[in-house]
């Protein structure tokens, strides 16, 4: 509960900075646009003008005989001139309007500053701070202005470790009720079977390996590394069906996606969208966050599970040869 509300504080702090500068650049692009057209439509209106002026001056000294009908043919009275100029003019406001569009391609903004849709709203940035605490960092969407950077910073500071502490309690807390209710279940289909309700409906090894009685108790506190990757895979599943339907994934994308979000490898090439992260679409960002929240617990659970698993084996081969009650005062 402390994470997902510091989530949605710093949706809150992020979206607050980081929206009214979005916002100031969008006005700021679409003023430039509309000086952009205005300037086209004056250079337009004063070459017509112009060249109908001429026009009307060339018939008016034809009508007056000043000129003869040769002169009128002349190519230095036609029109089609007059376009060459009008073009040139043209040309000139748009390498001027495009010109700073694209310096952006080779440096300083990112792509998403060519758009003219903003990119920050609570919804994108309650997921971009979830990002931050858990180390994945996509690189989508990050903060351009002086005090976005510096909340970032701080932010960073505090809810990293935070994360971790919340990873760590409650990876443990949910590996003990998955190994309790493990445990209850092998219990239930033990009982089951020493009353002879499965025995017939089970293969004579499996049915022994159930009979004989269980001399190590350190084993029933353990899962098996098998049962834990298919939970893993299990969640997995579930992520990538439900990003398949937000986002028109594919769903290994899908799968590949939730994979590299809960090991917080982040590479970036795959991050919700147009389907999640939208201002109409709020509940369903806060959703896709949560879900993603929960996966890095979920992965925690099944890091601690395997080990536990890998360290009880090693300790019963130990004990099997002998190595497991040295005294640790004997010699050598």
């Amino acid at each position: 509960g402390l994470v997902v509300g510091y989530v949605i504080l710093g949706g809150l702090i992020f979206d607050a900075i980081e929206s009214r500068y979005e916002l100031e650049r969008l006005e700021e692009k679409e003023r430039n646009r509309q000086h952009f057209v205005d300037q086209l439509y004056n250079h337009a209106y004063r070459e017509f003008n112009r060249v109908l002026n001429q026009t009307f001056e060339l018939k008016y000294a034809l009508w007056r005989g000043g000129l003869s009908r040769h002169d009128e043919r002349n190519e230095g009275w036609q029109i089609d001139v007059e376009k060459d100029l009008w073009k040139h003019h043209i040309d000139y406001e748009l390498l001027q309007y495009f010109g700073a569009e694209e310096k952006n391609q080779y440096g300083v903004e990112q792509q998403q500053e060519q758009n003219t849709v903003q990119v920050w709203t609570f919804a994108s940035a309650m997921l971009y701070s979830a990002t931050v605490i858990t180390t994945i960092g996509y690189g989508n969407i990050t903060p351009k202005t002086t005090e976005g950077k510096i909340a970032t910073m701080i932010y960073a500071m505090i809810g990293i470790p935070l994360m971790f502490m919340c990873l760590t309690y409650t990876g443990d807390l949910l590996a003990d009720a998955f190994i309790s209710g493990y445990s209850k279940m092998v219990n239930f289909l033990y009982r089951q079977i020493c009353r002879g309700r499965l025995k017939n409906c089970l293969p004579d090894d499996t049915r022994r390996s159930f009979e004989q009685p269980d001399s190590d108790v350190e084993e029933s506190r353990h899962v098996p590394i098998v049962a834990t990757l298919a939970v893993l895979a299990l969640y997995i599943a579930m992520g990538a069906l439900l990003f398949a339907q937000w986002e028109n994934w594919h769903v290994l994308d899908g799968a590949y996606f939730c994979f590299i979000t809960f090991t917080t490898i982040g590479f970036g090439d795959l991050v919700p969208g147009k389907g999640t992260v939208t201002e109409s679409k709020a509940g369903k960002a806060a959703m896709c966050a949560l879900f993603l929240l929960f996966g890095m617990i979920v992965m925690a659970m099944s890091f601690k599970l395997m080990q536990d698993e890998i360290l009880a084996k090693f300790r019963r081969f130990a004990r099997r040869f002998g190595f497991g009650k040295r005294n640790i005062n004997d010699p050598g």
